[in-house]
Formats: structure tokens, sequence, C-alpha cells
């Protein structure tokens, strides 16, 4: 069986927890690139690129398999990407 995004996302669904680490290890560098972008520190960049994976993790039943895994994984990264400049913002100001 060929690991497209889609095959292991139906594998995870079934219950096949270490196929999320193929995922992971296939994306995690631009997720972690984007994150380092938007922080400019490495640290806050891990953190975030975690959150992204877990977070996709716990939806992942409300990913559509008509849809591309990257670019939906992107998007949770984005969203929490700008929620932590947000917030980031908001204690600058206090």
């Amino acid at each position: 069986m060929v690991d497209t995004d889609e095959n292991l996302v139906s594998e995870i669904l079934a219950g096949d927890v270490e196929a999320y680490a193929i995922l992971v290890k296939r994306y995690q560098k631009p997720i972690f690139n984007l994150m380092l972008r938007t922080t400019s520190c490495e640290e806050d960049a891990f953190d975030l690129t975690q959150e992204t994976f877990l977070r996709a993790y716990e939806k992942l039943e409300h990913f559509k398999p008509s849809g591309r895994f990257f670019p939906w994984l992107y998007t949770i990264g984005v969203n929490l990407a700008r929620d932590f400049t947000r917030k980031a913002k908001t204690r600058e100001f206090k």
C-alpha cells in the first residue's frame, strides 16, 4: 500500500496511531519553518509546531478525504501562528 496522505489518514482513523508519525515526519519541516518565520524564536516555533500536529491529530475526523492533507494542516498552523502573534501583541501593550 502506498503511503499517500489520504491512505495514512484512513489508517490513523482506523486505529493505526503510528501512521501519524509518517505524516509528522513528512511535514514537520515546512510547519516549523512557518512558525519560525512567524515567531523569530526557535523555542516558540518548536512549541507551535508541536501544537499544530497535536491539534490536527485531535481534529483528524473533520478532515475531508476529498481534500489534501497538507493545506489542511498548514491552515491549522497559520491559525495557531495568528493566535500566538495576537496574544504576543496583547502582552506587549500591557
